[in-house]
């Protein structure tokens, strides 16, 4: 249960009082009462890459004005090809051949 400090008004699905989140740069989120705090539980890339990370906002404008999405198991495309290869040649060695998937699901499903 988020403490009273920072409750905001709406209701979460789990009827909780949650804060309202309205922008984030780097490592840190504004809520909508002005107030900004770190954000202590964003999901990997949010962690490793930053809120608002110019250089990902633009690589994926440009993939996203080329292509958005093809199922890898229908179809395959370069950036995917692209990574994969990255990962075999920066990994000394480690990493002989490589599938890149877009979730976990797919990864079990794919081995």
């Amino acid at each position: 249960m988020p403490s009273a400090a920072i409750r905001g008004s709406s209701a979460s699905a789990g009827g909780e009082d949650q804060p309202i989140a309205v922008h984030a740069k780097g490592d840190y989120i504004r809520l909508s009462d002005g107030r900004q705090i770190l954000d202590a539980c964003g999901g990997a890339a949010v962690t490793c890459l930053g809120h608002g990370n110019q250089e990902v906002i633009d690589a994926i404008a440009i993939q996203a004005s080329q292509l958005s999405y093809a199922t890898h198991g229908f179809f395959d495309n370069a950036r995917r090809r692209d990574l994969a290869e990255w990962f075999m040649t920066t990994s000394d060695g480690h990493f002989r051949r490589a599938w890149v998937t877009n979730s976990g699901q797919w990864t079990f499903l794919s081995a």
